[in-house]
């Protein structure tokens, strides 16, 4: 159903509002995005959309037909409203709320090629990690505790549709679940520069293998390295080191040629 929406005390508004909050996306189960094309990507990977807002000054309105013939409630907004709900700096006109999927634990992996992020905390990184984890056919993605939040809207954002594609797992204390995964015979890996790390060139990876990432700030925790080998990929300029999701990147690469 198409439905105008004129008021800013209109319980759809209200909700579309208090969803910027992670507090309140938690507490209601909810999350939303923004634009066109991640609303058609969510629609093609069945996600559990609700309801979807488009502003007035919209172009394309055949967008509004789209989700109505998929039994989704669509409401046409003015610009004035629709600029009290996004989260963009340059909006659309499009966003798009969701229902919040429970993600599986650490014990439902029992194969495959991992990503784990040890206290990731920026939404943009975390997001250009999910483009990775998809484009190089990575299995899941492994969260650990103090990781930001993954149904932020610049995280799905970041993640230019990927979001919707990869697999996910929590993991509320990562040392505790890459050592299990490891008495399942994982091979478990660190990025990280030590006196003992291997280079990434030198490396073989088997087919069940998690590699973790660190925090931008901290790296990785001493816990993760008591539980993992250390990799390190070698530089040929001046830098120090690399950013988080560049490095996800890189890594990604070379577990797809494997």
């Amino acid at each position: 159903m198409v439905t105008q929406i004129t008021s800013k005390d209109n319980v759809k508004i209200k909700l579309a509002v208090a969803l910027k909050s992670r507090q309140k996306r938690e507490e209601y189960g909810l999350f939303c995005f923004e634009g066109d094309k991640l609303s058609i990507e969510a629609l093609n990977n069945n996600a559990d959309i609700q309801f979807i807002f488009i502003s007035s000054s919209y172009k394309d309105q055949s967008l509004a037909e789209i989700f109505d013939k998929n039994k989704i409630d669509v409401y046409i907004i003015p610009p004035n409203l629709f600029d009290k709900i996004t989260q963009s700096q340059t909006p659309q006109g499009v966003l798009t709320v969701a229902k919040i999927k429970s993600l599986k634990t650490v014990d439902n992996i029992k194969e495959g090629r991992y990503i784990a992020l040890d206290a990731m905390s920026d939404p943009g990184n975390l997001g250009a990690v999910l483009r990775s984890v998809d484009a190089f056919s990575i299995d899941g993605i492994i969260l650990g505790a103090g990781c930001t939040d993954l149904f932020s809207a610049k995280t799905i954002r970041g993640s230019m549709g990927s979001f919707f594609r990869c697999n996910y797992y929590l993991a509320e204390n990562l040392s505790y679940a890459l050592d299990a995964l490891r008495c399942k015979g994982f091979d478990i890996y660190c990025a990280d520069l030590d006196s003992h790390a291997v280079s990434l060139n030198n490396l073989t990876f088997s087919k069940n293998v998690v590699i973790t990432i660190g925090n931008e700030s901290n790296g990785i925790s001493d816990k993760v390295k008591e539980v993992s080998k250390t990799l390190y990929i070698p530089m040929s300029g001046k830098s120090e080191s690399l950013n988080a999701s560049v490095a996800a990147g890189i890594i990604c690469w070379e577990l797809s040629k494997s």
